[in-house]
């Protein structure tokens, strides 16, 4: 799990640097990064320009007004009496004055499940879960992830569609060994479906169709769309186009994820995809341009979205080091940009010549079970 971005709010200016320094000086320091307030002012400030907080341990006289009206991320109550009206209420209030490894664990526990919940019980009520895979520069290795998370979580026995939203579709030659790369599907299943989408025609049709819509690979156990060989079609698809062809996914019932492989380029269905994800899986990996340009994605993102879509959306994200070798000579700067998980760099794959080894390196596909039970993949379905 990524370390929780807390921000601690109280009056008592000597218990917030007790908080504070017990943070920074025990084991949960690789678990917690906090901001401390004890001015009003300020952390209202805060906490309406910084879409990256996780979690708000605020007293009451902190939460009055409107000092968090744009906080899209969980407030507790810090109370020195934790009885409430009733049950919802005594929940949200958190003991001022218990042991801080036990208030902290506690917090800990509270954001963990948070996360799971609010994955959960997303648009489409817990029935299916969307995951996406993105990253700001191509060649990060997005596809290869996307479709190590398919494997592990059909292993996990749950039922999975693959969805590539990218320009350039180079799964199949991943999934299926004996391809073609000039192959063409020349009855292409996808562009009709999306053709059927931009004439408008019923849902109830389309789903009674669905069989004859998807593919399944003769070595994969997951459902997918073959890649769309005229490029335009992609290219051309909306922001409403994205979401009806996500609803159409779900209203199928048959799956139990959706993971999404998006294109690095902001396109409408990107940030379409984006938006309607439950989790995100956002590549970077120790290279000074490709930080930066995660960055420079951030920054636009916060000039064209509000500050509530903004929080929601790292919210949800785990921004993950790709072709990680063991330690980071690039620091990261922004401190939106927060590591979650890493992913082993694998010597074999540098010059490849079969594209589908890339769902056989063991040590890869450990590092990938052990992200899908971090971040509570594994306990849907």
């Amino acid at each position: 799990m990524k370390k929780l971005n807390l921000v601690l709010a109280s009056a008592d200016r000597e218990y917030a640097e007790l908080f504070m320094h017990y943070v920074q000086s025990s084991e949960f320091v690789h678990d917690v990064m906090m901001k401390s307030f004890t001015q009003l002012e300020s952390f209202r400030y805060y906490v309406q320009h910084e879409p990256s907080v996780d979690l708000i341990l605020a007293e009451e006289a902190f939460l009055a007004g409107d000092s968090t009206a744009n906080c899209a991320c969980p407030i507790l109550i810090l109370s020195e009496d934790t009885r409430g009206q009733g049950a919802a209420e005594a929940e949200k209030k958190i003991g001022k004055y218990q042991p801080l490894h036990v208030l902290l664990s506690s917090l800990l526990l509270h954001y963990g499940g948070e996360r799971i919940s609010s994955s959960a019980n997303g648009g489409n009520a817990g029935r299916t879960k969307v995951i996406s895979v993105y990253s700001s520069a191509a060649g990060m290795g997005k596809t290869t992830l996307a479709l190590n998370l398919c494997k592990q979580l059909t292993l996990q026995g749950q039922r999975v569609f693959y969805l590539s939203l990218e320009m350039l579709n180079g799964s199949a030659l991943i999934m299926e060994p004996s391809r073609s790369p000039q192959a063409v599907d020349s009855d292409n299943r996808l562009s009709k479906l999306l053709y059927y989408l931009k004439a408008g025609r019923r849902m109830e049709e389309l789903l009674a169709e669905w069989n004859g819509m998807k593919s399944r690979g003769p070595a994969m156990s997951f459902d997918y769309f073959e890649p769309l060989h005229n490029l335009d079609e992609m290219k051309q698809l909306n922001k409403a186009d994205t979401c009806q062809l996500l609803d159409l996914i779900l209203q199928t019932g048959a799956y139990d994820t959706v993971v999404m492989d998006l294109d690095s380029a902001l396109e409408e269905r990107t940030l379409a995809a984006l938006e309607r994800s439950d989790q995100l899986f956002w590549l970077i990996q120790d290279d000074a341009l490709a930080l930066w340009k995660t960055e420079q994605v951030l920054q636009y993102l916060e000039l064209q979205q509000s500050s509530q879509e903004v929080s929601a959306l790292l919210h949800k994200t785990c921004f993950t080091v790709n072709r990680f070798v063991g330690q980071m000579v690039n620091a990261v700067r922004s401190p939106r940009i927060r590591v979650g998980a890493y992913l082993p760099y694998i010597a074999a794959w540098k010059q490849i010549e079969q594209p589908h080894v890339l769902l056989q390196a063991a040590s890869f596909q450990s590092a990938v079970m052990k992200l899908c039970a971090d971040e509570g993949m594994m306990q849907h379905g």
